[in-house]
């Protein structure tokens, strides 16, 4: 869109290219911001699909999929002396079937 490859325009952002001013980073950084603004504003509105939006956040602006799992820990024989614990546990036990 703007005539240069997607390397050179990451080059220019990230300012490997010494002979580009701060202004040309800060404008391309900018350009990415809107870009991002407009897919999230567009996704929420339903004005284009969530998915194809989820997968150019995902590649052009450090989205990722992310699933949290919480684990509790749940001991309820915790604070038992051995003995107690032993006949909690053999109490819960099936009885054989005859």
């Amino acid at each position: 869109a703007i005539g240069v490859s997607r390397k050179t325009l990451w080059a220019w952002e990230n300012g490997h290219e010494s002979n580009k001013p701060q202004a040309v980073r800060n404008a391309i950084k900018k350009g990415r911001e809107i870009n991002e603004n407009m897919l999230v504003m567009m996704m929420q509105n339903g004005r284009i699909n969530p998915i194809p939006a989820l997968f150019l956040l995902k590649n052009n602006h450090a989205y990722v999929d992310q699933q949290e799992v919480v684990l509790t820990p749940n001991t309820p024989l915790q604070g038992m002396d051995s003995e107690t614990a032993r006949h909690r546990i053999l109490d819960a036990l099936p009885e054989d079937a005859e």
